[in-house]
């Protein structure tokens, strides 16, 4: 039986050299009574498809064999007539509230996204100074952070895909809300967003309630995977998985098998290196009063033995109080 508790991570995170930390802005929870963990939806008004040139040919290599697969593979390759984008962000960018965003097979690199530079000059004045000798030295003036204004004007300097959903700085997400991001191949591992350590952050939800994240791997960021930040309702599925904890301003969510599900959020911060989840049935949950009292999610089945990558496999879950 495995346990995965928040106090079990902030000791690990005590031993990690300080090379691998930096300083976060402060992050406010959202109210939790307007928000809701986001369902799978299979369709949309706006639907935009993301693929690569070979798309179609790791289509037809992985959906053969049994009549079921053979028709996952048609739908497959019709549904990749109508892409339209080569990199996710671009979808992104093109994304309404609601919108569905199909990513076909392939390796995302997400090459416009690395041209943009960081720290990036265009967003020069938007930094908050936090803390005190901890953060920045013998001067204890503070550190520097990158604040919200810098995520929603230079989405791209620290992330390789960005999805913010404040537009007017109110802390409400107007934008980019309830967006769903799913991999279309039949495994996790056939979409593969690949960070190769450019950027602080692979995929960053900022203020973007109702995000869901389904279905790819996510690899090699400088700090974070996948950064899930002020966001009311969000749910990673068959995704990407916290392998390295890490706490931001409050700790990260608990995560068991193969969902992770929160409502409402504060810093979820799943590790960089490689990580791919196991499917299951069940979704590990979880809740935090505005007093932050760590929680802690304990499968009620045996689960597998973990590898280097973490998988975890369960039936069933259940949380109580650490």
């Amino acid at each position: 039986m495995r346990i995965v508790t928040i106090a079990v991570a902030a000791l690990l995170l005590a031993f990690v050299p300080a090379a691998f930390a930096h300083p976060e802005r402060t992050a406010h929870f959202p109210d939790g009574s307007t928000g809701a963990v986001p369902k799978f939806r299979a369709t949309a008004g706006q639907i935009l498809t993301v693929c690569k040139r070979d798309s179609a040919k790791r289509i037809r290599a992985t959906f053969k064999g049994s009549s079921k697969l053979r028709r996952q593979r048609r739908t497959r390759l019709r549904q990749l007539r109508k892409c339209r984008f080569r990199h996710i962000q671009a979808a992104v960018d093109k994304a309404f509230n609601g919108a569905l965003i199909r990513v076909m097979p392939g390796v995302y690199k997400e090459e416009p996204s690395r041209r943009n530079p960081e720290p990036d000059p265009r967003c020069a004045d938007d930094y908050d100074t936090i803390g005190g000798p901890l953060e920045s030295g013998p001067t204890g003036e503070g550190a520097k952070v990158a604040n919200y204004e810098y995520q929603r004007k230079c989405p791209n300097a620290q992330n390789l895909i960005a999805i913010i959903g404040d537009t007017n700085g109110d802390r409400l997400c107007d934008s980019k809300c309830n967006i769903q991001l799913q991999g279309m191949g039949r495994r996790r591992t056939d979409v593969l967003i690949s960070g190769q350590r450019t950027k602080l952050n692979v995929v960053r939800a900022d203020r973007a309630d109702g995000i869901y994240l389904k279905n790819f791997t996510v690899e090699f960021s400088d700090f974070n995977n996948v950064y899930i930040l002020e966001t009311n309702g969000f749910r990673m599925e068959d995704s990407s998985r916290a392998t390295r904890a890490s706490t931001a301003s409050s700790p990260s969510p608990p995560t068991t098998g193969s969902t992770t599900a929160w409502r409402p959020t504060a810093p979820a911060i799943p590790g960089s290196t490689p990580a791919r989840v196991p499917r299951a049935t069940a979704s590990a949950t979880a809740s935090r009063s505005a007093t932050s009292t760590p929680t802690t999610t304990r499968s009620a089945t045996r689960a597998r033995p973990a590898t280097a990558c973490g998988r975890t496999t369960t039936t069933s879950t259940t949380t109580r109080r650490a």
